[in-house]
């Protein structure tokens, strides 16, 4: 029996993911391809691995032993790799990171500029998603390293502290509170509402904020959207009002298209984070990745 460690990658992943086609869409892969590799697999150890339940699937309990055996294989081959280019130095490859809405669209891009200026052989593979979604990448290996808006009580991860930021109420120009500078949380309350989806750490911090200062009113949310510039074309198209970074408005501000207000007695200041898993180490690409952020934050 041979197996090659592409095929327990693909393996793994649709342990971990319960379905063919998210493992298919995290490996890169054609569905087909998928099927086929674990047809292959199955064939080769001479028994079942997975059950197909209608969309589930799982792994037999053959397959839950193969599975144990490949994350230690895949493990080491990881590790045999860091070991490896530490030795000889290297700093040429694709470093994957995962980063959350504000810093993916509005703080990384220019530090990428400059990094791939200092490291011209690095070549950043940036996956932006919502900041639950960035933190399970990080944890399940996907991307090595993250920044994410809110701290994460998980014990696998380790979390630096990088930038400040505010979350601030944005409405059009031609909104009746655009000459003010902040609105109660009643008035709030009372506004038709556009927001990010429910993993959005921009939401999860308004909400805790919002009941930590009393506000007892649900939220009027008209929409929710899945990226910061729909949710921007909304406001601007008089769908309703938001909460956001002031990073991310800060054009559009000056601009004159849209205004921004704060919320009297709620402190919606943050900080933006760089996360890691700290039960792996990182590789070299990551670490001078991780190494220049850090020095342009300080």
């Amino acid at each position: 029996m041979e197996l090659d460690f592409r095929q327990l990658e693909v393996f793994c992943k649709v342990v971990e993911l319960k379905s063919f086609s998210m493992a298919a869409a995290a490996v890169h892969l054609a569905q087909a391809s998928v099927s086929e590799r674990i047809a292959n697999l199955e064939t080769q150890v001479g028994c079942r691995l997975l059950d197909r339940l209608g969309k589930t699937t799982v792994a037999t309990a053959a397959g839950r032993t193969l599975y144990d055996h490949a994350l230690e294989l895949l493990r080491r081959r990881d590790q045999a790799i860091l070991e490896m280019q530490n030795i000889v130095g290297v700093k040429r490859g694709t470093v994957r990171i995962g980063c959350s809405s504000v810093p993916g669209e509005d703080i990384l891009p220019p530090l990428l500029v400059r990094f791939r200026q200092e490291e011209p052989d690095i070549v950043p593979h940036v996956t932006v998603a919502d900041t639950e979604q960035v933190l399970r990448l990080v944890e399940a290996g996907d991307v090595e390293v993250g920044f994410v808006g809110a701290p994460t009580p998980s014990r696998n991860i380790e979390s630096v502290r990088l930038w400040s930021d505010e979350l601030m109420v944005v409405v059009p120009a031609g909104h009746r509170w655009a000459g003010r500078k902040s609105v109660t949380p009643a008035e709030l309350a009372g506004e038709p509402l556009v927001r990010r989806e429910g993993g959005s750490g921009t939401y999860r911090l308004l909400e805790e904020r919002w009941r930590k200062a009393g506000g007892k009113a649900e939220l009027n949310v008209a929409a929710v959207l899945g990226s910061l510039n729909a949710v921007k074309h909304a406001v601007r198209s008089g769908l309703g009002v938001t909460v956001m970074s002031s990073r991310s408005v800060g054009a559009d501000v000056k601009a004159g298209q849209l205004v921004t207000l704060r919320i009297r007695g709620v402190r919606l200041k943050r900080d933006i984070f760089f996360v890691r898993d700290s039960r792996r180490e990182l590789s070299p690409l990551a670490r001078a990745f991780g190494d220049f952020v850090r020095a342009e934050a300080s």
